[in-house]
């Protein structure tokens, strides 16, 4: 059980999650109303999540790792290496996750018959290294790192899918609607972890502090961190007007009282929330209000492909 916790197992499966919906509602559709029915088979779409959620499981154990003494200070009821885990093991724990992840995404590289594909997962790595090392005690650096990393889970599908399908690197163009959507949603994700990261920079605002993290409230204090971060939440609200602009000259209604309801009114909830609080649970329950969010957000998904008139 603490090898689960340690690598995050509930964000593990919200990634499966989001790139099953990716896949059966977004991206095999839209190939499907383009008269592509071979996309990519559904053995090697779950040898490349796999390859996906050891690769981000690994990363939340060597950030562990990093942080035994920050989590003493920030989450001490959470901090499991040196109470539940040694250090040692959970090292051995990450280069194992590593090695797997990395060789599931040199299958999935031969699969697609693009060699070069391999090295996003190297690079994915070696940022979750660095980040954990380095980068998330810089100012914003480290934020951008991650809120990358996770839309890039994302993208990578749709990326294998147009490198399989031919549409990369071959004669064919790649379907626009189904562009537009995934660049959509990877957007949508890379923007609200901007956010909740931010927030949760507020919330380990003592221990990174006593410890000689440079996170943003650190240097520009938390006040300032607050408007940044009502900044970047009122810029994803925009973001959903724009996107239901779209929606209605496609008159889809249904899916624009979906954004209203299920993503506009938590956004307002949750800037209110952020306008007000101070302590550092009160800044944890809204981290926890923006995952769920994005939650929705993918969740949209489906509605999508009914829309589309693929279901």
């Amino acid at each position: 059980m603490v090898y689960l916790k340690l690598v995050r197992w509930k964000n593990l499966v919200i990634i499966v999650f989001t790139q099953v919906l990716m896949k059966y509602f977004i991206i095999d559709p839209v190939m499907a109303t383009h008269g592509i029915d071979e996309t990519l088979p559904g053995w090697v779409f779950g040898l490349l999540s796999l390859s996906t959620i050891l690769i981000a499981g690994a990363g939340y154990v060597i950030n562990d790792i990093f942080d035994v003494q920050i989590d003493q200070v920030n989450k001490p009821a959470d901090k499991m290496i040196g109470k539940d885990i040694s250090a040692t093991r959970a090292e051995r724990f990450y280069w194992f996750l590593t090695a797997m992840g990395l060789l599931g995404g040199f299958v999935t590289a031969v699969i697609i018959d693009y060699i070069n594909f391999v090295f996003i997962y190297f690079l994915t790595a070696l940022l979750l290294w660095f980040y954990s090392s380095t980068l998330k005690k810089l100012p914003l650096i480290g934020n951008l790192v991650i809120a990358f990393l996770s839309a890039l889970s994302f993208y990578l599908l749709w990326l294998a899918e147009l490198i399989d399908g031919g549409f990369l690197f071959g004669p064919y163009e790649s379907p626009e609607l189904g562009s537009l959507l995934v660049w959509g949603y990877t957007t949508f994700a890379f923007v609200i972890n901007i956010l909740r990261e931010v927030i949760k920079d507020i919330e380990d605002l003592e221990g990174d502090k006593y410890f000689g993290g440079r996170t943003l409230p650190v240097v520009i204090g938390v006040q300032a961190t607050r408007y940044v971060a009502l900044g970047i939440a009122f810029f994803v609200f925009l973001m959903t007007v724009g996107a239901q602009y779209l929606m209605g000259l496609a008159e889809w209604y249904v899916m624009f009282g979906y954004f209203v309801i299920l993503i506009q009114v938590p956004l307002v909830i949750l800037m209110v929330l952020l306008s007000k609080a101070w302590q550092k649970k009160q800044f944890d329950n809204i981290a926890k209000l923006t995952k769920l969010v994005m939650l929705t957000g993918v969740a949209s998904m489906p509605i999508a492909s009914i829309l589309m008139g693929c279901l």
